[in-house]
């Protein structure tokens, strides 16, 4: 039957679930994960409608928790892993739910470079969803590059989290730098943890 508020037909789900139906919908594009993982190349591809485009995540029930990162490397690492010329087109279900065009987490050496990263994200003012370009969390070993990546319609373009130094200490001689991103439609662009080199 139908339903009626204030006297009107209620159509509220019609359009969210005919959007749903229309366009193929999956969580993951790509997933390299396990206990630790030695060596991973994402290199191009074309990942259309994901939540996620391209997720390395290492994970075990040894993640120290709350973390000491900054000293000890943990047993579940990505060791070396390359995202390259990848084509990543993102469609969440929902605003309400976190997107990623690319995620990795604890790593050792990581190069994410020359992908086209395009989010859901229509509207320049909505900058509360957890729509991400490109996300790395965790433990950063000696090498993290991020470079000329295009990201566009999410509302953080890049982010690398967490701060592993303080001040201008250098940390294990690592060499970690953003340089060369293009944003467009965009809330934020960058969000760096201390020691990340910036710049076009």
């Amino acid at each position: 039957g139908t339903v009626n508020t204030a006297g009107q037909p209620f159509n509220g789900f019609r359009d969210f679930v005919r959007r749903v139906g229309e366009t193929p919908f999956y969580a993951e594009g790509i997933v390299i994960a396990g206990a630790r993982v030695e060596d991973a190349e994402v290199v191009g591809n074309e990942i259309t409608s994901a939540q996620h485009g391209v997720r390395l995540a290492a994970s075990s029930r040894n993640d120290r928790n709350p973390p000491n990162w900054r000293q000890n490397e943990p047993s579940n690492l990505v060791v070396r892993a390359v995202v390259e010329r990848n084509r990543i087109r993102l469609r969440p279900a929902s605003a309400g739910l976190p997107s990623h065009g690319v995620y990795a987490g604890h790593f050792r050496s990581l190069v994410i470079q020359s992908n086209d990263i395009i989010g859901g994200r229509q509207d320049a003012s909505d900058d509360d969803s957890l729509w991400f370009g490109i996300r790395t969390y965790g433990y950063r070993g000696h090498r993290l590059r991020i470079s000329g990546n295009a990201i566009m319609n999410v509302a953080t373009g890049l982010e690398v989290e967490p701060d592993l130094q303080s001040g201008d200490d250098q940390w294990n001689g690592g060499s970690w730098a953003a340089l060369g991103n293009g944003y467009r439609n965009v809330a934020v662009r960058e969000i760096l943890a201390n020691g990340v080199i910036s710049g076009p």
